[in-house]
């Protein structure tokens, strides 16, 4: 697991979470953002 803390998500990091999928062999990845009222995600499946 890969904490890191992030102000918005947006298509970099989308793209980074899926380059980390593919190096690490894992399938899932979740993309979580705790700064506004209401929790964003974002599930990324390689």
């Amino acid at each position: 697991m890969n904490l890191e803390p992030r102000m918005d998500s947006n298509e970099h990091e989308s793209g980074q979470m899926m380059n980390y999928l593919r190096i690490t062999g894992l399938k899932v990845g979740l993309i979580l953002n705790f700064k506004r009222a209401r929790l964003e995600w974002k599930r990324d499946v390689l």
